[in-house]
């Protein structure tokens, strides 16, 4: 007390003196004591005058109503009403963060819940946990661990105990992610309830045992012993009497739940049914007679007499007490009867409020559509339709321009690289004629320099001539080898132009052009096919390699010309491969659609660099590059 009189009376200094600074950190310091002291967060809340609250903004007075609400939602404080917290979503839909969103539509569930709205209280609960983003760091997990743990609550109410269970399982794993160890094992005795319902015992027993040692574990033995006494009942229907036993002691021993006189507390009173059906079951009646007795004698509701006198017949027809066991029968039939009219009462009213809610969604839907038709305007309409069809064109001609420059400047490309290619070719079988001319120009040098004109039988003249034989040879020679010579350099100047030109398109094909390039050529469903092929170890039939080299055509027209044009001819497995490591198909994915070992794929294609290009020193990833290079 003597705290909260220190914190009401920083609360009036601050709203005197701080203006709207110190309302801001009035309302940050109730929101630090919302989950640790939640009533004196109320108090203070609740101690910022009319006139102080009059002069807030709007973020301001969203805030204070956010607050407020969570204070008394922690207090208990049941609500009655929900035009304020209405107008707090509506803000914070449009300004808050995701952990403020998920706050205030939490907090309105809350709301529709205490006014017994449970459709909508509900429906806000599913849109506070969408609210949630549980990518950023700071996401608020302790409150989303709480509104999947009211959802699970709310559908073990409406006989959904399968959904139940998965949002207790959602309670528990977020609750897990801040250490909220108490909610966490609190989860563990909800699912329990989930499986009890689904009349699955022993998943019932085993989640409701974890949860009591756990409590045991973390010193919670109070709640550990009160956990016991939803298993009373299982065990004793699994004749497990000594662990039943020890339930019951367990139960009996939490502080505060028995009064002087040993009767429990109110709301309790069912536990004397079970306890009853343990000593019935031990065969000790007249305690069982006795605790049956006095559920009957203490009994809230129809439930607890028929449970009460259901229990009373069974054992006084165990007794041999025949007379007996059918009075209590028929009372135990009776209010069987107002049993079931009570719960059919119940779902009853459930399934009207869904109704009244499913009929107001309508009628709400019907009043907004008739609102935005009245106020359509048809100027508006055909004003936006003009310019979204402005705007298409403009799109579609710019995508045309773009597609067709990036069409030209592949057919170029392709151009010059088969023309550098062709030259290569032709400059190659230049050096290899140099090179075979130079052999026999020399060997004609050696024959021409063993002649001795002087060792030549016959007249002066006849050596003269043979002199000038030998001499227009050499000339001739001489003059082959300067042709050759010229030619080679000619080419090599033509060879090098031609790699200047391809770089300069290539140079111009900007990135983005190239991966939209790259990514028509891999996206493709036949591409798809052959990867879904290689996921099933699949090989392609011939129609599906023909399809595939047809849509590679399609995009590089100078593919197959280029890797078919080599000096020696290449077999259809090496086609296949060099499409496939165009279209980015991965060493692995290759091997099991041409059904290839790695080392037989990795001789192919160092063998192909030769074939194709000409190269005699290369590996295969030298030709890798160069067929990706093919554009």
């Amino acid at each position: 007390m003597r705290r909260t009189a220190h914190l009401l009376l920083l609360a009036l200094l601050l709203a005197a003196c701080g203006g709207w600074r110190g309302g801001d950190r009035l309302m940050s310091r109730a929101d630090s004591l919302m989950y640790a002291r939640p009533a004196a967060a109320l108090v203070l809340l609740d101690s910022i005058p009319e006139a102080a609250r009059a002069r807030m903004s709007k973020g301001q007075r969203m805030r204070y109503e956010l607050l407020r609400a969570d204070a008394q939602n922690k207090n208990f404080v049941k609500f009655t009403t929900d035009s304020v917290l209405k107008a707090v979503v509506s803000y914070y839909d449009s300004h808050g963060t995701p952990n403020e969103r998920m706050r205030a539509n939490y907090l309105l569930g809350r709301a529709y819940y205490d006014m017994g709205e449970t459709p909508l209280a509900l429906k806000y609960y599913h849109e506070a946990a969408d609210c949630a983003d549980t990518t950023q760091i700071d996401c608020d997990y302790k409150l989303l661990s709480r509104v999947h743990g009211q959802m699970g609550s709310l559908f073990l109410d409406c006989c959904a105990p399968q959904n139940a269970r998965d949002e207790f399982q959602n309670a528990r794993f977020y609750a897990a992610k801040v250490n909220d160890t108490l909610s966490w094992i609190s989860c563990f005795n909800k699912i329990s309830s989930a499986f009890e319902y689904m009349n699955m015992p022993d998943s019932a027993l085993y989640y409701t045992l974890q949860a009591c040692e756990l409590y045991q574990k973390y010193g919670l033995k109070d709640l550990a012993c009160m956990s016991k006494g939803s298993v009373i009942d299982i065990l004793i229907k699994q004749r497990r009497f000594s662990e039943a036993q020890s339930a019951i002691k367990e139960y009996e021993s939490v502080p505060g739940l028995f009064d002087s006189n040993n009767s429990i507390q109110e709301g309790k009173e069912i536990f004397y049914y079970s306890k009853g059906l343990y000593y019935q079951e031990t065969q000790n009646y007249d305690s069982a007679q006795y605790y049956y007795r006095k559920l009957v004698n203490n009994a809230k509701d129809a439930n607890h007499y028929e449970c009460g006198y259901k229990g009373l017949s069974e054992v006084c027809r165990l007794m041999g007490k025949t007379d007996s066991a059918l009075y209590y029968s028929r009372l135990a039939y009776n209010f069987n009867d107002s049993s079931q009219l009570q719960n059919s009462t119940a779902e009853y009213q459930h399934n009207q409020a869904v109704y009244n809610f499913s009929r107001s969604q309508q009628l709400a839907d019907r009043r907004e559509k008739e609102a935005r038709t009245n106020k359509e305007n048809l100027r508006g309409a055909l004003a936006i339709t003009i310019i979204l069809i402005l705007l298409l064109i403009v799109i579609l001609m710019w995508a045309y321009n773009k597609l067709g420059k990036i069409h030209r400047l592949k057919k170029e490309v392709s151009k010059c690289y088969v023309s550098l290619l062709q030259s290569k070719f032709e400059l190659s079988g230049l050096l290899d004629e140099a090179g075979a001319q130079k052999g026999f120009h020399e060997d004609e040098r050696t024959s021409l320099s063993l002649l001795d004109i002087d060792d030549v039988s016959g007249s002066e003249d006849l050596r003269n001539s043979l002199k000038e034989v030998i001499q227009k040879l050499e000339e001739t020679v001489v003059e082959k080898e300067k042709n050759l010579q010229e030619r080679i350099r000619e080419i090599q100047l033509t060879v090098k132009k031609q790699e200047e030109e391809l770089e300069r398109f290539r140079d111009n094909s900007s990135l983005k052009d190239r991966i939209h390039f790259e990514s028509l050529l891999t996206d493709n469903p036949t591409v798809h096919r052959f990867k879904e092929m290689c996921v099933r170890h699949e090989t392609p039939a011939i129609e599906e390699w023909a399809e595939l080299r047809k849509h590679l055509e399609r995009q590089i027209p100078s593919f197959v010309p280029i890797i078919c044009g080599g000096k020696q001819p290449i077999s259809t497995d090496e086609i296949k491969v060099c499409m496939l490591i165009r279209l980015h198909f991965t060493l692995p994915e290759i091997k099991y659609l041409i059904n290839k070992d790695s080392a037989n794929l990795t001789t192919m294609r160092s063998r192909l660099i030769k074939k194709i290009y000409g190269i005699e020193e290369g590996g295969a990833p030298d030709f890798d590059k160069m067929i990706m290079s093919i554009c």
